[in-house]
């Protein structure tokens, strides 16, 4: 499903041609029953009447293979603002759920988004149409990817209601799915109890090549079940967590974690004071590394051991919130990379000189003086293939001048140089016409731009 809204609403009506015909005349009959219609939504009322009288092409939901819930909404919220705004009292969603959950045979996606107030409650599905077929059908036994997203402001009765019913489909689809590949799991707002805890590290345990996790703390940060399980896993190649805490656990899990290439960080945490000089012990496989929310001075020894860990085996970093000392850390202990992607709230006066000659990537989203650009340039001798600056207090001719120069000098080199300009934009237009001719210049900056 995408966002075009005339697709959006063709789905949903191709589904709703599918259901069987006493389902149909329920609509029409809620519809007929209700007090709100009036004379002015008697020829929607007829159009819709006409839609459900449609046969399909063939059964849709036959051929299925992904359900999103927050695609589904969208979609039938589109349908809803044409037809269903006849009557407000609607089943017809719920309807739909339990039609695709009962005839869908076989989920290679499963997504789940339960936001509070909007969206389609867990309430809404009736899970044990997926897991008990009439026919013993398994309908999960080929699922490749599951995203369950929650997400709530307040307590409510409802909100205990489905935490049990979270509990309930993570326990069934431990003994459903073993082929699960990515899976992200995400509780925001309030938290679950331990036993959906050790629910998901038994879904985790089931699964025979789990390559790739997310995950956004919502559990104990002091508690180390969750890095056992999931850093016992020799198929783990991806993983992505939000962490408040660096436990022991976590780091003995890395290292064991033999086949992890890539580790993302929400945050990158302080660490305690007698597990500083723990990790120097081994050297972590982790070719790509990530890590936002940085926060220089304060946790720079926990970045900086994390740095040493991965040493030389590391290719791809990106860190946003980056001083001097992370950089002379990088140019220290990370001497083998590829590419390097590091953001700074303050303005770095002496970029380093003694980045790796291995480097074929370069993006700096800080702010450099003019001077010492210049001086990086002239004295960069690394064979950069894409170098990328955003610059937002430095705009002067020079250097605009600077970059073009080093992208002329090494255009045998140098496949792509990108410049990103922030507003207030005070550079001359001549030296930008001339400049544009060898360089790509972005003057409206996204805002979620990513250089991952």
């Amino acid at each position: 499903m995408n966002s075009n809204k005339e697709p959006l609403f063709g789905i949903v009506q191709s589904y709703i041609s599918c259901l069987p015909d006493t389902s149909k005349q329920n609509i029409i009959d809620e519809i007929i029953n209700t007090d709100e219609k009036d004379e002015k939504d008697e020829k929607t009322f007829q159009q819709l009447q006409q839609q459900l009288q449609r046969q399909p092409l063939f059964n849709y939901i036959k051929y299925l293979q992904v359900f999103n819930s927050e695609n589904f909404d969208i979609a039938f919220n589109e349908w809803h603002k044409k037809y269903n705004n006849l009557y407000t009292n609607t089943h017809i969603s719920k309807l739909l759920i339990d039609f695709i959950f009962k005839e869908c045979p076989n989920l290679t996606k499963l997504r789940f988004y339960v936001w509070d107030k909007w969206g389609i409650p867990l309430s809404k599905m009736n899970f044990d149409l997926l897991f008990n077929r009439e026919n013993g059908k398994n309908v999960l036994i080929n699922l490749k990817e599951f995203r369950f997203i929650f997400y709530a402001k307040t307590k409510s009765d409802e909100l205990e209601n489905s935490f049990k019913i979270a509990l309930n489909l993570f326990n069934n689809m431990e003994k459903k799915s073993n082929k699960i590949q990515f899976m992200e799991i995400n509780f925001r707002g309030q938290l679950p109890s331990k036993k959906i805890d050790q629910s998901i590290g038994n879904l985790i345990k089931a699964q025979k090549n789990l390559k790739s996790c997310k995950f956004i703390e919502y559990w104990d940060p002091k508690d180390p079940s969750i890095y056992k399980v999931l850093l016992n896993n020799n198929s783990l190649t991806h993983l992505n967590l939000s962490l408040s805490y660096f436990h022991q656990s976590f780091f003995e899990g890395l290292l064991a974690c033999k086949n992890l290439e890539t580790l993302e960080l929400l945050r990158c945490p302080q660490m305690p004071s007698h597990l500083l000089d723990f990790p120097l012990k081994g050297s972590l496989p982790i070719k790509n590394l990530k890590v936002i929310m940085n926060y220089p001075a304060a946790f720079n020894e926990s970045l900086t051991v994390l740095l040493h860990m991965c040493n030389i085996n590391l290719r791809k970093l990106f860190i946003s919130g980056v001083d001097d000392i992370i950089i002379n850390n990088i140019c220290s202990y990370n001497t083998r990379l590829t590419h390097l992607s590091i953001l700074a709230q303050q303005q770095i006066f002496d970029p380093p000189q003694s980045l790796s000659s291995s480097l074929q990537y370069l993006c700096f989203n800080v702010n450099i003086d003019t001077n010492s650009l210049k001086i990086f340039l002239n004295d960069c001798k690394i064979p950069l293939k894409s170098l990328e600056f955003h610059q937002s207090d430095s705009q002067g001719d020079e250097v605009f001048d600077s970059l073009v120069n080093y992208k002329i000098l090494n255009q045998n080199v140098c496949e792509e140089m990108r410049l990103f300009i922030e507003y207030p934009h005070t550079f001359s237009s001549n030296t930008f016409e001339k400049a544009k001719k060898h360089i790509n210049i972005i003057l409206d900056v996204p805002k979620n731009h990513d250089l991952w």
